[in-house]
């Protein structure tokens, strides 16, 4: 059995573990999932057809030691094998690439046509009681409201083609949620990347008005001040959303 059957072997009966690993308690539980994912492209001649295949494993860990405090770890476990691997320099390098603050993306297994990658996306402690709702730690701080063009969801941007990834990046932040009523609430949120200049430092005034969510964010993006808006609502029987950002240098 070549190393790659093995890899799936092993990453099968681990979510197979996952799915039946719910404790009644609810306490500590485990879910997760697999797919796999073929991909072909050729450029001009299609005798010159390229085939690379992902294996994506995910494992999602969840301790809830009380009724207020929440803790998660989430892994991303990806197994390439075929021509990208081979063809695309630096492709072991791009896949571990980790931007974070703490860097937690590892080649398991680097080969002339496997790489094997892991990484933790979400790796948090959340506090909620009452109109207080505080997270620290790797997690998504979404503050997009369109569905394609996010300008506003300067937290942690995503390429929308990548349909694979429906959790979406997360950012080593902490995140304060103080909730005004049932659709307003007062959020403020800051990042920090491993680079110097990589920080972000924002706030969010988000509310309800004749049907329509509205949100007003400013902040501090790296090395430039920051001003956006938001709104999400319908035109009669049509959906209607938009977004806008002002970056202003310091």
């Amino acid at each position: 059995m070549n190393s790659f059957l093995k890899i799936s072997l092993v990453m099968f009966i681990l979510n197979s573990f996952s799915l039946s690993a719910q404790e009644t308690e609810k306490k500590l539980s485990l879910s997760g999932y697999i797919k796999n994912l073929n991909e072909f492209s050729f450029v001009d001649r299609l005798e010159q057809l390229q085939w690379t295949n992902l294996f994506h494993n995910r494992l999602n860990f969840e301790y809830v030691p009380s009724e207020v405090i929440t803790a998660r770890l989430e892994f991303r476990n990806r197994l390439y094998n075929g021509d990208a691997v081979k063809n695309i320099p630096g492709f072991s390098d791009i896949i571990s690439r980790d931007d974070g603050w703490a860097d937690l993306s590892w080649n398991l297994i680097e080969d002339k046509n496997v790489v094997l990658n892991s990484t933790i996306d979400r790796a948090l402690i959340n506090y909620s009681k009452g109109k207080w709702d505080i997270t620290l730690g790797r997690q998504r701080v979404n503050w997009g409201m369109n569905l394609v063009w996010n300008p506003n969801d300067i937290f942690n941007t995503y390429n929308f083609l990548d349909f694979d990834y429906e959790e979406r990046p997360g950012s080593d932040a902490l995140r304060v949620q103080y909730y005004l009523g049932d659709f307003s609430k007062i959020e403020v949120s800051a990042k920090k990347g491993r680079s110097k200049d990589d920080y972000i430092i924002a706030g969010m005034y988000k509310f309800n008005i004749s049907s329509y969510d509205i949100q007003f964010i400013t902040g501090v993006y790296q090395k430039d001040w920051m001003f956006g808006a938001g709104w999400a609502g319908n035109l009669k029987d049509a959906g209607f959303k938009g977004e806008i950002s002002y970056f202003v240098p310091m």
